[in-house]
């Protein structure tokens, strides 16, 4: 893996309930915009 992201590539939910935000601790929120 490159760490490159794919365009129109899927975010699994379940992934962000993991990951918090490393500057105000919060949690993730997808936006695909």
């Amino acid at each position: 893996m490159s760490g490159e992201s794919v365009p129109g590539a899927a975010v699994d939910p379940r992934l962000l309930e993991i990951l918090v935000c490393p500057v105000t601790k919060g949690p993730l929120r997808y936006d695909r915009e």
